[in-house]
């Protein structure tokens, strides 16, 4: 009996009914409880390394991997006491299977040790009583490009929101460009939901997003959870070849200075409040709250990253970032505080390193922008008087104000720079080759160096 069972694991016997029948050599018929499951019922991780899978109470039920009883649920006679591993073609694809005693349902991990594409993958319970058979897996390891958003939770923990600039609705294929600052939807948004889109998280929890799109193509979506979140949530919703990451935690931009030494950010009352840092008295006046420090740090590399926070009478909290050395690369900074991280984006305190990061739409082209402080630190422009600037010795002058450099896989890129007469400025890239994602451009203006990521 148990050679046959193991013959049919092996090749994939499957049944499109709710079950199967095995018989053994004394006629004896088991029957085989099944539950199909294909591609579509899962959830790919976005570096598609691996996937998750929900199974409904009826089906956690049938394959007795929970039984019912008079006070809700309990593990069932065929929940594996440890993850079930399966051999595809010489690759380990791992299964853990989680139960929701509340619910009655189960939250199915797979994950593979390597690339892997499998059209039917089984998994046995009970001595071959129950199967759960997935197919047409598809973990290739091909990770998507992401962008990384930031939810701000609603005081109920089930509900927040967040912005999408119309660089984001661009590149997450939402809307597209049809005339010069005229709009329309594009192919990845959700059409058959009117913008509604579903997800389930690694520990059940259900999230609905509703997405909003204005005529000037910035957005908005709503989240709704029927779970509380926190700041070690993360929901990623899939657009074509994009994933948009988004987590509840906090994050900010800082005011980097001049000499990329130092920088500034300011948190709203709502943030502080959200965070924990301040709480708010019956008089409307603010004190400190559970997770109040007057500094934090953290460690990027060999550099200790220090945040000194100062809480004013208002409620907002002001943070000053500084390091005991220079940071090898810029990079999202995160501080601990509760449950919460606050994340500051892309920090660089490199002491003579400007780095700025572009979104590139169409893959081959995109603009960045240069504030006063900028341009002066990078010689580009100079003051002569107050108020007054004229350009300075690091502007290309042969050029007329255009910059070329090749990246290391042999792309061209040219930089043209424009200068107003406040100091300010703007750079517009242009590549012969599509930028892959996380694209580095660097230009050298004497001692300093512009970065430029590419998103």
């Amino acid at each position: 009996m148990k050679k046959i069972l193991s013959i049919l694991a092996s090749i994939g016997l499957t049944s499109t009914a709710a079950s199967a029948v095995v018989a053994c050599g004394n006629n004896k018929v088991i029957p085989v409880e099944t539950v199909n499951k294909t591609a579509t019922d899962l959830i790919l991780a976005v570096d598609h390394q691996s996937a998750i899978l929900k199974l409904s109470q009826a089906e956690a039920l049938q394959l007795q991997l929970v039984q019912q009883n008079e006070n809700g649920y309990t593990n069932g006679a065929n929940l594996p006491e440890a993850a079930q591993v399966v051999l595809i073609n010489g690759v380990n694809i791992v299964a853990t299977f989680t139960p929701d005693l509340q619910s009655g349902t189960i939250m199915v991990t797979l994950k593979a040790n390597k690339a892997v594409t499998a059209p039917v993958v089984n998994f046995i319970f009970g001595g071959g009583s129950a199967k759960l058979t997935v197919t047409n897996l598809n973990l290739d390891f091909i990770a998507k490009q992401m962008v990384k958003k930031s939810a701000v939770l609603g005081v109920d923990h089930q509900s927040a929101t967040l912005k999408l600039s119309t660089d984001e609705t661009l590149a997450l294929g939402l809307m597209k460009e049809v005339a010069p600052g005229s709009y329309q939807y594009d192919k990845n948004y959700p059409f058959p939901t009117n913008g509604v889109l579903n997800t389930i998280l690694a520990d059940g929890t259900n999230v609905e997003a509703k997405i909003v799109l204005s005529s000037d193509a910035t957005g908005s979506i709503s989240l709704t959870s029927d779970k509380p979140m926190n700041g070690k949530s993360n929901v990623g919703l899939v657009f074509g070849d994009y994933v948009l990451m988004i987590d509840y935690n906090l994050r900010k931009d800082a005011e980097i200075a001049a000499n990329h030494q130092s920088a500034t950010l300011t948190l709203t009352t709502t943030e502080a409040l959200l965070l924990d840092l301040i709480q708010k008295d019956d008089d409307d006046t603010y004190q400190d709250g559970a997770n109040w420090q007057t500094t934090l740090t953290t460690t990027i590399d060999s550099a200790t990253i220090t945040a000194g926070l100062v809480r004013n009478d208002d409620g907002l909290v002001t943070i000053n970032l500084t390091t005991n050395q220079p940071m090898t690369q810029a990079q999202d900074v995160e501080f601990v505080i509760g449950t919460y991280k606050l994340i500051v984006n892309w920090l660089s305190l490199d002491f003579q390193k400007i780095i700025k990061t572009v979104i590139a739409t169409d893959h081959q082209s995109a603009t960045l922008k240069l504030s006063t402080d900028e341009t002066l630190a990078l010689g580009l422009m100079k003051e002569v008087a107050h108020g007054s600037y004229q350009y300075d010795k690091n502007y290309p002058f042969p050029t007329n104000g255009v910059l070329n450099t090749i990246l290391a896989n042999g792309t061209n890129v040219k930089a043209k720079i424009e200068l107003s007469s406040d100091a300010t400025g703007s750079i517009s890239l242009t590549s012969d080759k599509q930028l892959v994602l996380r694209s580095v451009i660097t230009f050298n203006f004497g001692n300093y160096t512009l970065e430029i990521n590419v998103n």
